[in-house]
């Protein structure tokens, strides 16, 4: 009977014990088995790599595929550039990687934008310490030159010089830096159809355009009071481009219109000049910068841009370099204009 009973016990459960430390009293189990289930094996799983695409697809400024889509994207980088002004902001970075333009499929119109809104900077802002820099191909006169450009203004200008602020970017020296990207693509792009004007592209003079008009637009450090004369003489390079390079007549004077705007900045600027602020301050008011200027600048783009059509276009660099690979010895260095991007295709 006793063998019967001990046959029908339950197993037995793990047992405790305790024991006091320091006051506290401690319990040990000392068997797991029957409490603690084992642990489910983990399941690894290969890495998996995604990528996600969106549907716009945007080219930088320099790759925009001709002169009509190029007036028409800058006219959407002004307004984007004025709605900055607005809301008291200098982008301080203007150049062809942050002019970025996409084609609208189904409006069939190409549409540009700003990036790198990230390191714009409040106008009002007066701290020193300010890392971010314009590209020097396309800064605006006075900031390469790091003080005010007083020497067309006249002798009452220069009477206040003492009454101005230190020296700082403002809001229409954004405009300025556009200019000179917009200028670039002018000079650099002739508006022609290489197929059906093979003579006039054989007839052109590369090394002319070499040194009367590329290296005048993007000097060297050494060489940066060009770009100063080119402020005061703004149609000089496109007579150039026309007597000296031989690009035809009718698109040089088209593009002449261009030449119109370099008078725009240095009235407003003068303006600026005339009215210092006041009590001392080391930044005009955000009023005193109005939208004159874009405007004036939007209306010359649309008249450029009405003349000039859908041509293609060919490029001075790739002719020069079309040119120099013919004749290049193995180990030479790339030519300069290649510190400047070109367009794509």
């Amino acid at each position: 009977m006793k063998e019967a009973q001990l046959n029908t016990e339950s197993p037995a459960l793990p047992t405790r014990s305790g024991k006091r430390s320091s006051g506290i009293l401690q319990h040990t189990l000392h068997d797991y088995s029957e409490v603690i289930e084992r642990p489910t094996p983990l399941q690894h799983h290969p890495r998996t790599h995604r990528r996600t695409l969106f549907k716009d697809r945007c080219t930088p400024f320099y790759g925009v595929p001709n002169h009509r889509v190029a007036f028409e994207v800058c006219k959407d980088l002004v307004n984007g550039l004025d709605l900055l002004r607005k809301a008291g902001f200098l982008h301080r970075n203007i150049s062809g990687s942050t002019c970025i333009l996409n084609y609208n499929r189904d409006a069939q119109i190409y549409r540009a934008k700003l990036v790198d809104l990230e390191y714009c900077k409040r106008y009002q802002e007066t701290g020193f310490h300010d890392p971010k820099s314009v590209s020097r191909e396309f800064a605006a006169v006075e900031v390469m030159d790091g003080e005010w450009n007083l020497a067309k203004s006249g002798l009452e200008i220069l009477r206040l010089r003492k009454t101005l602020p230190p020296f700082h970017r403002h809001y229409y020296h954004d405009l300025e830096s556009l200019f000179k990207l917009l200028t670039w693509y002018t000079t650099t792009y002739l508006p022609i159809d290489r197929d059906k004007n093979q003579e006039i592209v054989a007839n052109l003079d590369l090394v002319g355009w070499k040194t009367k008009v590329f290296d005048v637009l993007f000097p060297r450090e050494s060489h940066l009071e060009r770009r100063r004369n080119l402020w005061e003489r703004p149609n000089k390079v496109y007579s150039d481009l026309m007597f000296v390079v031989g690009w035809p007549e009718e698109t040089v004077a088209i593009l002449l219109s261009l030449s119109e705007i370099p008078s725009h900045f240095e009235s407003e600027y003068t303006a600026l000049y005339r009215n210092p602020p006041q009590d001392k301050a080391v930044r005009w008011p955000d009023a005193r910068f109005n939208d004159s200027l874009y405007k004036k600048f939007i209306n010359t783009l649309d008249h450029v841009a009405t003349h000039l059509g859908t041509v293609g276009s060919v490029s001075m660099c790739g002719l020069l370099n079309e040119g120099r690979m013919k004749n290049k010895r193995p180990g030479e260095e790339k030519d300069e204009t290649d510190r400047i991007p070109k367009k794509r295709g």
